[in-house]
């Protein structure tokens, strides 16, 4: 007799906060649905259509009530303060700096949300604790056993809300913020308060903080932000070629003969037969890592003939949705997590120690215009 009145219970739990997301972020017509796979650690972005929220526990005790609220404050914060099509627009290209901007921009629509309601800077508080909670961050000894974008994470939220730091993102936050304040100086992210309210100026402040970061790509990113130095104002001409040599010079082998020849096509006009000939001696020496876009620019001669620039026209775009079964899908992942929930921890420092390591290989990154 009691199975009844404890399904009411979550059913009336579930439509109460559902409401709550859809009015905080003011979309009414935003479908709202509760799953199993849905993690407080690996949140799912919501959409102007759908937000996917955690189950609540079946005790519905307090805590597991204020961790299902605060997901949901997450989500409609991040609909309500956020746009979609900016966030990609100002996003850097490399991996490591798309992490940290991701997860800098999340910490700023929270902290929106932080300073105009308790209740939701409590929810959001306790979400941050039980996520680190779950993957060992209270245990660490070293900052690099903490994911990069969990770290800024919680310095940020910290710097723009002024709250305390949660029990068990203490440790994280003692080892990251000397670290962050090293890179980019006491105060900094707190001078990103009054651009809380614009998305776009917050971007811009935050890819120039990139480039002082140590990542891959963060610092080329960041370049194209900073104000030129006084030398390159009287000589422009100049400060490019300078860039240009600096890029030369810390790209592999391959990449500078590459360069090379893709400087000379740009700068004489009428040395494109020579361009096209520079670049097939370096595909003759065995550089096998072209893009396909530097080879369409002169149809490079390949393996089976010349290389011309690909078409879009027999693409195919298929929804994975089509490829799989929803309700199958839900079920393996179910079992799935619960069979890896005692491995949180470990799994979050083998995914550092395996970034750091590519990350050592990663010389230069792709900027796309």
């Amino acid at each position: 007799m009691t199975r009844p009145t404890e399904d009411s219970r979550i059913e009336k739990f579930k439509n109460a906060t559902a409401a709550a997301l859809r009015a905080m972020a003011g979309k009414g017509h935003v479908d709202v649905s509760y799953s199993a796979t849905e993690t407080l650690d690996r949140p799912t972005p919501p959409t102007n259509e759908s937000s996917r929220l955690p189950l609540p526990d079946i005790k519905l005790d307090p805590r597991a009530k204020a961790l299902v609220r605060g997901a949901a404050d997450a989500k409609a914060l991040r609909l309500k303060h956020h746009d979609r099509t900016l966030h990609l627009k100002n996003a850097p290209m490399d991996l490591t700096a798309a992490s940290v901007f991701e997860a800098l921009e999340q910490a700023r629509v929270e902290s929106l949300g932080a300073a105009r309601l308790s209740g939701v800077a409590d929810n959001l508080n306790k979400v941050l604790d039980e996520k680190f909670r779950k993957l060992g961050y209270n245990k660490i000894k070293s900052r690099e056993d903490v994911n990069m974008a969990d770290g800024m994470h919680v310095v940020a939220r910290v710097a723009l809300t002024g709250e305390s730091v949660p029990e068990h993102a203490k440790n994280v936050y003692k080892l990251w913020k000397p670290w962050v304040e090293e890179k980019l100086g006491a105060g900094t992210l707190e001078n990103l308060k009054p651009l809380l309210n614009d998305q776009q100026a917050f971007a811009q402040q935050v890819k120039g903080l990139l480039g002082q970061l140590d990542m891959p790509g963060g610092e080329q990113q960041a370049d194209s932000e900073t104000p030129p130095t006084p030398e390159e104002q009287q000589d422009p001409e100049n400060a490019t070629d300078n860039a240009q040599e600096e890029q030369a010079s810390e790209a592999m082998p391959g990449e500078q003969a590459q360069d090379t020849a893709e400087d000379s096509e740009l700068t004489d006009a009428e040395s494109d037969t020579e361009g096209e000939q520079a670049m097939a001696e370096q595909s003759a020496d065995g550089d096998g890592e072209l893009a396909g876009e530097t080879r369409a620019q002169s149809g490079t001669p390949g393996p089976h003939g010349t290389y011309l620039i690909y078409t879009k026209q027999f693409d195919e775009i298929v929804g994975a949705e089509e490829l799989a079964d929803p309700e199958e899908l839900s079920r393996l992942r179910y079992t799935l997590d619960h069979q890896l929930a005692g491995y949180h921890a470990l799994i979050g420092k083998l995914a550092n120690r395996l970034q750091r390591k590519l990350m050592t290989r990663q010389q230069r990154s792709w900027l796309f215009d």
